[in-house]
């Protein structure tokens, strides 16, 4: 009855019905902790995407910030610095295409498939 009780809390739901025995509670308490299960997978899931993503940005971010610096210290005119810094972001956002040999999991694949 507590872990009944303590599933029902930490849930943040009103327990409008309570099991009437054993078996009713034993469903309640498994689907909770399914619940609980994916809950903590799907958020799991999208902070780990999160800092993939943060950690992919890290390498450009840095490179550009290395610019302003050096833009900074040399005393580059706003009226040049700008278009210089706007130019390395494109170029930092601009994917160029695979090449069939950079791709080491096409190795895995039939000849028959790659062709």
């Amino acid at each position: 009855t507590s872990f009944h009780w303590a599933a029902g809390q930490i849930s943040l739901g009103a327990l409008d019905s309570y099991p009437r025995n054993s078996w009713e509670r034993i469903v309640f308490i498994l689907a909770m902790m399914l619940g609980f299960l994916f809950g903590s997978s799907v958020v799991s899931t999208l902070s780990a995407s999160m800092i993939d993503y943060q950690m992919m940005q890290k390498g450009n971010k840095m490179k550009l910030r290395t610019l302003r610096r050096y833009l900074l210290e040399n005393e580059v005119p706003p009226h040049v610095a700008l278009p210089v810094q706007r130019q390395a972001e494109q170029q930092l956002a601009h994917r160029e295409p695979l090449a069939e040999g950079a791709v080491a999991a096409l190795e895995l694949v039939s000849v028959a498939l790659r062709s």
